[in-house]
């Protein structure tokens, strides 16, 4: 298996979940370590619905700043195709 590079650029949503799991004073020192290392990560629960609003919030927020005509897919030629197959390339788009 192989690492695709182009999932290196795509768009990511960092986020802990169980907080349930980790005093406020864990999670607390978690959130200053991710503000240090400027990141913008998300905390919450799934068990609890904590935090959980806030995720979905930016999921669309992000969902909102996609072009929407950007492949979602792209199949790219590699020595795995046969011949035949080599032509055929899926594109995905949001519509």
């Amino acid at each position: 298996m192989r690492f695709d590079a182009d999932l290196g650029e795509r768009v990511q949503l960092q986020v802990v979940n169980k907080i349930d799991l980790r005093t406020p004073e864990e999670v607390q020192a978690l959130r200053e370590r991710a503000a240090a290392d400027g990141r913008t990560v998300f905390f919450m629960s799934a068990l609890t619905g904590e935090g959980l609003e806030a995720v979905v919030d930016e999921m669309w927020r992000m969902r909102d700043a996609l072009d929407t005509h950007e492949a979602l897919v792209r199949l790219r030629e590699t020595e795995e195709f046969d011949e035949e197959e080599s032509d055929i390339e899926v594109i995905w788009v949001r519509e």
